[in-house]
């Protein structure tokens, strides 16, 4: 697929998903999926209490779950999603806090009134659609001096169909063990079963994907464009993916 029909093929896929799928992600969530996102949350929480009058700005923030939460937090946060897809953003106003701004935007065209704005800017399972050494260099160009970045990103060995079973196994099964030990209720079986459609998204968007970068080639790309690493947190969502946490030095 080449890079003009890849630009076309996502915001497409992104909002056909967003009007079909949106209740769907109000549905029962596959565990390794809830624990990922209490993790990105915590983390966005804790950099933001650095600041006054924190900006905070999701680079593909589909239709706005992680802002919205975050407003709900604190609301004295003030949150900005950016999305390629018209959809998403659609689904975000109309769903989400009216207190968030969302923008239809390109993650690696950044508008320029965003640019050195944001004290975090986080970039959640979108990293891996994009070009990394575009996109960091918008993603450091709306930070502010001092600002961070949380960014998700593909291990080089990601093995992709460890998630999708992982996944499987958390809607098929894991709702009714959680259901016999008590941890769940019907309504969760129930509704389970819709987190499918899910993953059959995922499964057209995984060929959109772009091949992961290793380590050594993302600690480049951030210092030449003034970040540093300050530390990361390993593991995640089914041991497919990591996050970086770094800090605009200049």
């Amino acid at each position: 697929m080449t890079s003009t029909q890849l630009e076309t093929a996502l915001p497409l896929l992104f909002s056909q998903y967003a009007y079909n799928g949106y209740y769907t992600s109000k549905s029962y969530q596959p565990k390794f999926i809830r624990d990922f996102e209490q993790i990105i949350l915590g983390e966005i929480l804790a950099l933001s209490s650095n600041f006054y009058s924190p900006v905070i700005l999701d680079v593909g923030c589909g239709t706005g779950t992680l802002l919205d939460k975050l407003k709900k937090q604190d609301e004295s946060l003030d949150c900005v999603g950016i999305d390629i897809a018209k959809g998403m953003i659609e689904i975000a106003k109309a769903t989400t806090h009216p207190g968030i701004t969302y923008i239809v935007a390109d993650a690696e065209d950044i508008p320029e009134d965003l640019h050195n704005s944001a004290h975090v800017v986080v970039c959640k399972n979108s990293f891996y659609f994009l070009n990394p050494e575009r996109a960091i260099e918008q993603f450091s160009k709306a930070l502010v001096l001092g600002g961070h970045l949380a960014l998700t990103v593909l291990y080089e060995d990601s093995n992709m169909n460890r998630l999708y079973a992982q996944g499987l196994f958390d809607v098929l099964v894991r709702p009714f063990i959680e259901f016999i030990q008590g941890d769940s209720t019907a309504s969760n079986i129930l509704q389970a079963h819709t987190s499918l459609s899910t993953f059959r998204y995922e499964m057209k968007v995984r060929k959109l994907m772009r091949d992961p970068i290793s380590k050594d080639a993302l600690v480049s790309i951030l210092a030449n464009n003034a970040l540093q690493i300050e530390r990361t947190v390993d593991a995640l969502y089914a041991n497919t993916r990591y996050l970086v946490l770094a800090k605009k030095k200049r």
